[in-house]
């Protein structure tokens, strides 16, 4: 599935790296990571969308290569807190819908 697919549409990005954290917003949010052809490998939500990201550089397993290629975007929407895990759901929901499977580095569906 492409980032451009996404509902809610993803309405930011940063690129997946250190230097990104910065620019990053301190609000919650449901986001992608997106390959450099925008398919997306991985779908999440935070209450806070800086912290995620960084901990996300931290995981050896996040900065690993994948099937579809590395990471290198980090796109993001915000969203209210009472509304991400129901947001989260219907972006799993429309991925395993179009692909028939999860995101290559989501382990466990919300």
């Amino acid at each position: 599935m492409k980032i451009q697919e996404c509902s809610p549409a993803m309405q930011s990005r940063v690129a997946f790296n250190r230097r990104s954290v910065a620019f990053t917003p301190l609000v919650g949010g449901c986001y992608c990571f997106a390959n450099i052809y925008d398919d997306v490998l991985y779908i999440g939500q935070t209450d806070c969308l800086q912290r995620r990201l960084g901990q996300h550089l931290d995981d050896p397993r996040m900065t690993s290569s994948t099937s579809l290629g590395l990471v290198s975007w980090f796109y993001y929407v915000e969203i209210p807190d009472q509304e991400l895990r129901t947001t989260e759901q219907k972006l799993f929901g429309d991925y395993e819908f179009k692909e028939g499977t999860w995101p290559p580095l989501n382990r466990i569906r919300p």
